[in-house]
C-alpha cells in the first residue's frame, strides 16, 4: 500500500547503502528508467515511488520541470514544506533543475530531504543519495496523493506558514507584506512605519526583536520567520514588540 512513509522507507535505505553513481551518470535508477547516463535526481524520485507502491501519487518523470508541471495539474502544488512532499529547486530563474523527497520539516523553516544525483555541499549535479538540510533556492512542493497518509493539497487562501524562501533580505512578495502588518499590529512601528512587500533589513530586525519576546534563541531568534512564529503571529493577538 502506498504511503509517504513507505516512501520515505525506501529512499532512507538507498542512503544507508551509500549508493555512488557510476562512470557517466551510471545509476540503477536510470537503467530501470530506461535513459541511463543522464542526470538522475528526479529518476531517484521517481524510483523510489516505484518500489514503494507509490508511482501513482508521485508520478515517473525524469525531467524536474515536467514533473512541476505534472503536479500543477493535479492540483497539488504549493510553497508549504510537508513530511512527504517532493522538493523541487530553482537555483537560477523559474524553472526547476533539482528534487528531493521531504524527510522532515524543522521549526526554523528548513527542511530535511533525501535526494539523488547532489554531494554533501548541495549541488544539483552530484555523485550520490545524500540527506541534505535545506531552506533556500526552493520553487515549491509537490504534495502526492498517497493511498495513505496523504500530504494534504494546499488550500488558497489560508493561513498556514507559506515557506522560508518567501522571507529574506531583498525578497518581495505578498507575505511579507501579510508579515508586516502583523508586526506592526505586535509593536514594529519603530522600526518602520507601514508594511512593505520586500523584506528589508528592518523587517529581519523586527522579527527577531519579536522572536527574542518570546524567550527563543539561536536560530529560532534569527530575524527570519519560522513556521511557530508565523504560527504565533496568526493565532495570538496582543503587543508582544518591546518598545525600545
Amino acid at each position: 500500500m502506498g504511503s509517504a512513509s513507505n516512501l520515505i522507507k525506501v529512499a532512507r535505505g538507498e542512503l544507508k547503502l551509500r549508493y555512488r553513481e557510476g562512470p557517466n551518470n551510471a545509476t540503477k535508477y536510470g537503467a530501470w528508467y530506461g535513459s541511463n547516463h543522464q542526470p538522475w535526481c528526479d529518476m531517484f524520485v521517481s524510483w523510489c515511488a516505484w518500489k514503494s507502491g507509490n508511482q501513482g501519487a508521485v508520478g515517473k518523470q525524469a525531467v524536474c520541470q515536467a514533473h512541476v508541471n505534472w503536479f500543477r495539474k493535479k492540483g497539488r502544488w504549493g510553497k508549504t514544506p510537508r513530511v512527504g512532499a517532493i522538493v523541487f529547486f530553482a537555483w537560477h530563474g523559474v524553472y526547476s533543475h533539482h528534487v528531493g523527497i521531504v524527510e522532515k520539516v524543522n521549526s526554523d523553516g528548513s527542511i530535511y530531504t533525501i535526494e539523488g544525483n547532489t554531494n554533501t555541499n548541495g549541488s544539483a549535479n552530484g555523485i550520490g543519495v545524500f540527506r541534505m538540510r535545506r531552506r533556500s533556492h526552493i520553487l515549491g512542493y509537490g504534495y502526492p496523493a498517497f493511498g495513505s497518509g496523504s500530504v494534504p493539497a494546499p488550500k488558497p487562501g489560508g493561513s498556514a506558514y507559506p515557506g522560508a524562501h518567501y522571507f529574506g533580505i531583498g525578497k518581495t512578495n505578498s507575505y511579507v507584506t501579510k508579515l508586516g502588518k502583523m508586526l506592526i499590529a505586535r509593536g514594529g512601528r519603530r522600526f518602520y512605519k507601514e508594511a512593505g512587500s520586500t523584506f528589508t533589513e528592518a523587517y529581519r530586525k523586527a522579527c527577531a526583536a519579536f522572536q527574542r519576546a518570546q524567550g527563543w534563541s539561536g536560530s529560532s531568534a534569527d530575524g527570519i520567520p519560522g513556521p511557530k512564529m508565523w504560527s504565533y503571529l496568526v493565532h495570538h493577538k496582543g503587543h508582544d514588540i518591546p518598545s525600545a
